[in-house]
């Protein structure tokens, strides 16, 4: 198990539609299970997006999947590349997701990255 590495702040979340349509141009799509990840590199901290759609289920599923992304990456981030900009979009069978399997994905993230690098 991984040690906390601090809040989640506002300086991590990626949270204009002029950010989430720079980092689509420019990013590697990775599908781990129920989650499909976009990955850029950029500048300054790592930075999280999420976004779950109506399909996941009602309001109550969709913030229960955002928070534990939220904390599987706060958790994960320091094997993260630095300056990595993520955005993770969920599927509909993410409505049973748990931390672990969150945790889990963004590991095999941070490995297929620190493997392979980004886009050119």
């Amino acid at each position: 198990m991984t040690v906390p590495t601090g809040p989640f702040s506002k300086q991590d979340r990626i949270r204009s539609r002029a950010e989430y349509r720079a980092l689509y141009g420019s990013c590697k799509a990775m599908h781990v299970g129920c989650l499909v990840f976009y990955a850029a590199s950029g500048d300054g901290p790592r930075r999280l997006g999420v976004t779950v759609p109506k399909k996941v289920g009602g309001a109550v599923v969709r913030n229960r999947v955002k928070r534990l992304v939220r904390e599987a990456f706060r958790q994960e981030r320091g094997g993260l590349p630095d300056g990595c900009r993520i955005v993770v979009n969920a599927r509909h069978s993410a409505a049973r997701l748990t931390l672990a399997e969150a945790m889990g994905a963004f590991r095999k993230v941070a490995e297929r990255l620190a493997r392979e690098g980004y886009p050119q």
